[in-house]
């Protein structure tokens, strides 16, 4: 063979092969996209052999299993690339009900999350999600209606760099001036109660104080980096269980008597424990202690009537009397 004759033969498989790479490349793209191919019906449409085809197939599946593990291309009359999944359907779908449960998401940001799960879960599987998740999010209804996870990301990156934000607040207090900015730096957001809560270290007293976070309007990031005293630095877990719907008011330790079983008892008083005053001898009264902050643990005895007395301390049962005198006064007019 000639050298022209060899450098034409080498040009002619230098092309075929970058043919047959666009090709497999284009194959990969389109049962990425869920669509079924034929082998037979994939060779005429390429203009190509049954085992050039076969072999493009065959390359397909090697380097699924090497490369991308989570991936698999079925057998059959029909080639299709699916998902083996990051997760499964049960844990997709208890999160997505625990997220929805929540009513801490705007119905947008739910379905948005939902189909962030149908990426991570068996192809297999993403009917059956949305079968399970179809009426729920009908209709579902939040009191949040504005996204909030804009808001989330904004905050996070201000924890991880250590930065201050400028900010104003929708308070639930009505004589507070809601367009006064704000500067404090958030050390931590966790969720309670159907809420996102931001707590934040407010340098110029030098004390902490917590915010809920979809009442935040106008953050704005600024460019310095804050160092945070340690003992300003939260124990997130036990601020949870200390929260209780409002956070607001003194850290107080209670002590209540209850009018059900143990069992009942832990499970509806909030960051509770059984109190060493508790009577064995009556085990549908029980006595239990706890931390909360002053106003969650107003609001929690009020809502339960006369299923709960307030034995400490004396502030929460002065508070407890002077809330009755006031709902009284409104049924007295």
């Amino acid at each position: 063979m000639s050298k022209e004759e060899k450098k034409f033969v080498d040009k002619e498989e230098t092309e075929r092969k970058i043919k047959s790479r666009e090709r497999i490349v284009e194959i990969i793209f389109r049962m990425l996209s869920g669509e079924k191919i034929k082998e037979n019906e994939a060779a005429n449409y390429y203009e190509i052999g049954p085992k050039a085809i076969n072999n493009d197939f065959k390359f397909i599946r090697e380097k699924l299993e090497f490369f991308t593990p989570d991936y698999e291309l079925s057998s059959g009359p029909y080639h299709t690339i699916t998902n083996k999944g990051q997760i499964g359907l049960t844990e997709a779908v208890a999160i997505l009900k625990i997220l929805i449960g929540s009513l801490a998401f705007s119905k947008a940001e739910i379905i948005l999350l939902k189909d962030k799960f149908l990426e991570v879960i068996p192809t297999a599987e993403k009917k059956t999600l949305n079968t399970m998740t179809a009426t729920t999010l009908q209709d579902y209804q939040s009191r949040i209606t504005e996204p909030i996870m804009d808001k989330f990301k904004i905050i996070l990156d201000c924890i991880i760099n250590k930065k201050a934000i400028i900010f104003k607040y929708n308070s639930s207090v009505d004589t507070t001036d809601h367009t006064k900015e704000r500067t404090a730096v958030p050390i931590t957001i966790y969720f309670s109660n159907q809420h996102f809560y931001v707590l934040l270290y407010l340098k110029e007293k030098d004390t902490t104080s917590v915010y809920r976070l979809d009442r935040f309007q106008d953050i704005n990031p600024t460019g310095h980096a804050v160092n945070i005293p340690y003992a300003n630095r939260p124990n997130e877990g036990k601020m949870i269980n200390e929260t209780f719907l409002l956070n607001g008011g003194n850290y107080i330790h209670y002590k209540f008597r209850y009018k059900a079983s143990q069992h009942v008892t832990l499970d509806n008083v909030p960051n509770s424990h059984i109190s060493k005053d508790d009577d064995p001898e009556q085990p549908n009264i029980t006595t239990v202690e706890g931390d909360l902050y002053s106003q969650g643990a107003l609001l929690w005895v009020m809502s339960q009537g006369t299923q709960v007395e307030v034995l400490e301390p004396e502030s929460l049962i002065k508070a407890v009397k002077e809330r009755l005198k006031d709902t009284l006064k409104i049924y007295d007019k």
